[in-house]
This record gives C-alpha cells, structure tokens and sequence, in this order.
C-alpha cells in the first residue's frame, strides 16, 4: 500500500509541475521553431542514437568530426523511400578508411564495426576501404544495429544530400 501511496505522489507531483511550468517551456521552443525557419525540430524513430529529440540547422553544411548531420540517404538504402536520417560524422572528405576484418579505421583510428547480418536476418555488405572523394563524409549511428555508411547499401554521404547540422536536445 505504501509504494502505490508514494508512486501517487509522485505522479501527482509531476503533473502539477507540468500544469504550472510545461506550457512556458513549450511555448518557447514552439516560438523558437517558428520564430526562426533555419530550425526544424525531428524525432529520431531508431535506436541509432542515444538522443531522441534533435533541433536541425537548416542549411548549415560545413561539419567537423564529431558533429551529427541530417540527411537523406540514397533511395537504395531505404528501399526508394526518402526520409531524412541523423547520423554523426566519424570520418570527412580526402581522409583515409580502412577496414579490417568488420572494424573500421579513420586516419589509423577505429571509428565502427559492421555486421554479418541486420535485424530482418538480410546480409549487410560491408564497404570497402577507400580515400574519401570531396565532400563525402563516413557517418555513423552509436547503435551497433544502425544502418549507416558501414555498408555499401548505404556508403559515404556526398555533402549535396545533407539537410542541416544536427543538435541534439534529448
């Protein structure tokens, strides 16, 4: 009896919090989204990437290692869907790949690992190594399941598909 009292408490507890303060913080990120078109908000649907929420910088394409993009990817990877991904970049334009049994190198440095198969039980073929052309950049999901530039399927992102530079919020 005494946990369902507390985890009331609790319940009631938040939801007053959100009733007195939720709707500021809401009306301001709905202010800055609209305020702003260089913004877009987007909802990250896998488990990709330990963030859920990202603010995209619309148009912003000059990235460093480290930073997270939105793009979209060929229409072979998505089964000629277009939809847009966020990824984080690993391994830019003119730099060295490698790979080594399924791990990946950038520059002498391991960056990812592929796999054999995917979560359907399809093969994934792994891309080969090469020196990045210009404006192609090797992104990555933090995920060991993420579908990204690992596979020839989905290869290096050319810089003329990306959407924006990604924030994360949460």
């Amino acid at each position: 009896m005494n946990l369902r009292h507390n985890a009331m408490r609790f319940f009631l507890g938040i939801t007053r919090y959100y009733a007195k303060y939720g709707w500021i913080w809401l009306l301001v990120l709905l202010l800055a989204v609209i305020a702003t078109h260089h913004w877009r908000l987007v909802y990250n649907y896998t488990n990709s990437l330990p963030q859920t929420f990202f603010f995209i910088e619309l148009g912003k394409k000059d990235v460093a290692r480290g930073d997270y993009i939105a793009f979209y990817p060929p229409k072979k990877a998505t089964a000629g869907h277009e939809m847009p991904f966020v990824k984080k970049v690993v391994c830019l334009p003119g730099e060295k790949l490698d790979r080594f049994g399924k791990d990946f190198f950038c520059e002498g440095v391991k960056v990812a690992s592929a796999k054999a198969f995917s979560l359907k039980n399809e093969p994934l073929v792994p891309a080969e190594p090469q020196v990045l052309a210009d404006d192609d950049y090797f992104v990555v999901g933090t995920h060991p399941d993420s579908f990204d530039s690992r596979y020839i399927q989905f290869g290096p992102i050319n810089r003329c598909r990306f959407i924006g530079k990604a924030h994360p919020i949460f």
